[in-house]
C-alpha cells in the first residue's frame, strides 16, 4: 500500500482556526456517520455492543488525530457522544466519551511520536496505531457487559473478540480516508 503523503508539520496541540474549523467538521461527519451506524447496531445486537460503532469511530478518530493531533482527537471524540445521548441512540451512549477517548487520545500521542516532518507515513505503521487504539474502545463495554448487564461469559468472549475485530476494517478505512485528505492538498497551505 502506498503512503500517506506528508501533509506538513504535524503539532501535537494546534490552535490555529483552521484546526479548530476542521475538527469541528470532522466531528459533525462522525456523528452524521454514527446516527446511521448506532442505529444498525441497536437493532443487531440490541444495543450491546457497537460493532459498527468500533470500526467508524476507529476511522474518525485516526482521522482527527493524524491531521489535527490532540486538539482534532478531542474535538472529534467528543461531540458525538453529546448528541447520541441527546437523541437516545444507543443505551450505551453515555460510555461513548470514554470508549471515544481510549482510541482519540493514545492514537494523537502515537502519531504525534512516528510523524516525522516532511516524511510519508507508511501503511504499516498506521495500521500499527490504529487497530491497537481501535482496539481499545471495547474495554468501557466489557466494563458494561460484566457489571451492568451480567452477560453469559460466553457471550462476552463473542462481543470482545467481533467488537476488538472491527477495529481492523476500521482502522483500514481510516488509512484511505488520510490517504485521499493528503494526497488533496486540502491541509496544505
Amino acid at each position: 500500500m502506498k503512503p500517506i503523503p506528508d501533509w506538513g508539520e504535524h503539532k501535537l496541540w494546534p490552535t490555529d482556526t483552521r484546526t479548530l474549523v476542521s475538527s469541528v467538521l470532522l466531528a459533525i461527519a462522525f456523528t452524521a456517520n454514527m446516527q446511521i451506524t448506532e442505529r444498525i447496531d441497536a437493532a443487531t445486537t440490541g444495543g450491546a455492543l457497537m460493532w459498527l460503532g468500533i470500526c467508524f469511530a476507529t476511522l474518525w478518530m485516526l482521522t482527527g488525530a493524524l491531521f489535527f493531533g490532540m486538539t482534532g482527537a478531542l474535538i472529534v471524540a467528543n461531540i458525538n457522544p453529546l448528541i447520541a445521548i441527546l437523541t437516545a441512540t444507543s443505551p450505551l451512549a453515555p460510555c461513548f466519551f470514554v470508549a471515544n477517548m481510549l482510541i482519540a487520545v493514545p492514537a494523537a500521542l502515537l502519531f504525534h511520536h512516528v510523524k516525522k516532518s516532511g516524511k510519508d507515513l507508511p501503511f504499516k505503521t498506521f495500521m500499527s496505531v490504529g487497530v491497537p487504539c481501535g482496539m481499545l474502545s471495547v474495554i468501557p463495554l466489557f466494563v458494561i457487559w460484566v457489571i451492568l448487564l451480567n452477560l453469559p461469559s460466553q457471550l462476552i468472549t463473542i462481543f470482545a473478540i467481533w467488537g476488538a475485530a472491527m477495529a481492523i476494517p476500521g482502522a483500514f478505512l481510516g488509512y484511505l480516508m488520510c490517504r485521499y485528505i493528503a494526497r488533496s492538498g486540502v491541509l496544505i497551505g
